[in-house]
Parts: C-alpha cells; structure tokens; sequence
C-alpha cells in the first residue's frame, strides 16, 4: 500500500511540475511577445533608454519590428502624417516701412533624412499635434516678417518667385531645428496696407 502511494506521489509531483513548467512558458512567452512593437504604416518607431552599446540613446525604426527591453528601455511612435495649415499675417513692415498682409498655405512633414528623424524624436515626440502646429506657425511667422522685410514694397507687390524661393528656404532652415521639412508653401495673398 505504501508503494502505491509513493508512485501517486511522484506522479502528481511530476505533473504539478509540467503544470508550473508549461504555465511559465505561457506567461513568459506573453511577455515576450507584449514587448515585440511593430513599426505600422505612416509612423517612425523611437526606442530609448539603454541601447547595444550600453549607452543612453535612441534608435529609430521606421519598419520592421523590435524587441523593446522592460525596464530598461521604452518606446513611443512619430506620426509622419503632413501638417496642412493657413498663416495671416497682417501688418508686418517691408524694408521701406510699409504694411503687408500676407496669406499663405503650407505642408510640413516629418523628414525620412535620419539626422532629422532623430532630431524630431527629441524635440517634438509625445507632443500634442496642436503644439506641433503652434510650434510650426510660430516658425513661420517669425520668419515670414525677416523674408518680407528684407524686401521693398515695390518687390513684394510683384510676388515673384525669388520671394517664395526665400520663404521656401527659410522655412527649410527653421523646421529642421524640429526634424521636419516643408512640403509645399504657396503664397495665397500679398496686399499692401496705404
């Protein structure tokens, strides 16, 4: 009798141990497969935290996918949906002193160069679309009043193409201090005030 139950023993010990043994795969696998983050159509994967080299840093992934440490490391998604926005700006000063009214329309987006991708990933990731709007029309504010004041009345009311060309070239410069790049940028008005 005392055989029989040392083999039910065994038999229950060794079945309880494939239970746990099986149950801790599940779960691990589960965790596994929770960290692994697909980069989806239209967005850039930002991993950061510790990266290969043991260092603080970035990697950006902009397909694919990718084991995303616990603890360790974290990550967050760029949209690189284009921004389609509307500037007025009404009485900026030319270079003789009179007022211009401007109109325009233009596309930004998220640069693919990847200086400027990582550029965008530290300085506007996790922000709000609206502040990336604000930050843009902040940008092209400040820099249409340098590019039309640097012109005389008489050049502005022309609305040649070495205007926009310096607008373009403007907004080239400021928006790749935030990782992106203008799309388009069409001039819609140009009045001047008497």
């Amino acid at each position: 009798m005392l055989l029989a139950n040392d083999s039910i023993a065994g038999v229950s010990f060794a079945l309880i141990g494939i239970i746990a043994a099986v149950l801790f795969a599940v779960i691990f696998s589960f965790a596994v497969f929770k960290r692994l983050k697909k980069c989806p159509v239209g967005k850039v994967l930002v991993v950061y935290g510790k990266q290969k080299n043991g260092e603080d840093g970035i990697r950006i992934y902009t397909k694919g996918a990718v084991f995303v440490w616990p603890i360790i490391q974290d990550f967050d998604y760029l949209d690189l949906t284009p921004f389609s926005l509307d500037a007025k700006l009404d009485g900026i000063l030319s270079k003789d002193n009179a007022r211009i009214d401007v109109r325009l329309r233009y596309v930004a987006e998220i640069s693919q160069d990847s200086n400027l991708l990582e550029i965008a990933a530290n300085r506007i990731m996790g922000n709000k679309r609206e502040v990336v709007e604000s930050i843009l029309n902040d940008m092209v504010e400040s820099k249409l009043r340098l590019v039309v004041g640097s012109y005389q009345e008489q050049e502005l009311s022309s609305a040649n193409e070495v205007f926009l060309n310096d607008v373009k070239k403007g907004f080239e410069e400021d928006f790749a201090q935030i990782g992106m790049m203008p799309v388009t940028v069409n001039v819609t008005e140009i009045k001047i005030k008497n």
